[in-house]
């Protein structure tokens, strides 16, 4: 079961779906083939209040500067994402734990731990995927819990970018 929780970010909107199990795992090739990722579970980003810049001087443009349709998908064996992102420029410079600096796409889990009043954040992993430096795919973790930064093992990436757009696949085995 996925669950979203977006408390922490106030008055920022995500129009989404819920990871859906799929019975065909998605080829993750950099393309997002027809009948390939679920559109019912599609989440989409297309607003201002939903763009954090990270530089001040700089300001949200539009859809055409950047905006994202988003996918998850499950099944018996692994985690699937995808992204379209549109963005005008596409700038990162890092590898490794600091891509998040830059383009790129960050996602935390955290252990359910229902009933606390407080989640416990050393519970929480980060996993950051990238075009990154020369064109390379760059896909580093984080685990708060032990403070441990590496690579996954046997996940497989592919991030292409074709004009404005980049487009993430990723598959992660549970």
């Amino acid at each position: 079961t996925f669950e979203r929780d977006i408390s922490d970010y106030g008055d920022f909107v995500v129009e989404c779906g819920l990871g859906l199990k799929t019975s065909k795992p998605p080829v993750i090739d950099g393309v997002l083939s027809k009948g390939e990722w679920n559109q019912n579970a599609k989440m989409r980003t297309n607003r201002e209040e939903q763009v954090q810049i990270l530089l001040a001087q700089q300001k949200w443009r539009g859809v055409n500067d950047l905006s994202s349709d988003t996918y998850v998908q499950w099944d018996d064996d692994n985690l699937y994402f995808a992204a379209r992102v549109t963005d005008d420029v596409h700038f990162n410079n890092q590898d490794s734990n600091l891509i998040w600096q830059c383009d790129s796409i960050q996602m935390a889990f955290q252990l359910n731990t229902a009933g606390k009043q407080e989640q416990d954040n050393t519970l929480r992993t980060e996993i950051g995927i990238a075009l990154g430096k020369d064109g390379k795919f760059v896909l580093c973790s984080y685990a708060k819990e032990t403070g441990i930064e590496g690579n996954f093992e046997n996940c497989e990436l592919a991030v292409v970018r074709d004009g404005n757009q980049t487009i993430y696949e990723l598959r992660c085995p549970w």
